[in-house]
């Protein structure tokens, strides 16, 4: 599956398609409407992420990952919930879900869309490959797709902590 960007009264407006084979000719499905498009500003090229500490769980290593990219485009901590905010955008940690005045939206980053199902493949992920040959192309896939950034070193200390043991 995969995103599908749509105008409409110029908005943009963000689906996930399947496509499927039908009479042999393509046939695509939307199968979810994901919520209104945001673009993000680009990172900040002054800021410093915070240093992943790797003897943290996995959850909380990707939770600090997830954060500095947010950090580094303005967002800043919420008060009173396990949430980063910015303009009206809430990024809740707690439900995973992505919202500018209380519905989902999906936010435009690195030229690729950040969605509430994208956030919880991200926090979730738990699903190593097993042959040593392709060991780390989900987790790459995983925060590619998803549009966030991962340093090498970060990329390098998540690898070890999944596949190491």
């Amino acid at each position: 599956m995969f995103v599908r960007a749509k105008t409409i009264k110029g908005q943009k407006y963000a689906y996930l398609v399947k496509n499927t084979w039908k009479k042999g000719k393509v046939s695509q499905e939307t199968k979810k409407y994901l919520g209104r498009i945001i673009p993000l500003l680009d990172s900040n090229p002054s800021f410093i992420p915070n240093k992943i500490d790797f003897n943290f769980s996995l959850k909380e290593c990707m939770l600090l990952l997830l954060k500095n990219e947010f950090y580094s485009r303005g967002f800043i901590n919420h008060s009173r919930q396990n949430a980063l905010v910015f303009d009206n955008i809430i990024i809740n940690f707690s439900t995973n879900k992505i919202l500018k005045d209380d519905k989902n939206i999906v936010l435009f980053l690195n030229n690729r869309y950040f969605y509430s199902d994208s956030f919880k493949d991200l926090i979730s992920f738990f699903r190593p490959e097993v042959e040593d040959d392709v060991k780390g192309q989900k987790l790459a896939q995983a925060f590619s797709d998803a549009g966030i950034s991962i340093s090498k070193e970060d990329f390098v200390g998540l690898y070890h902590k999944i596949y190491s043991k």
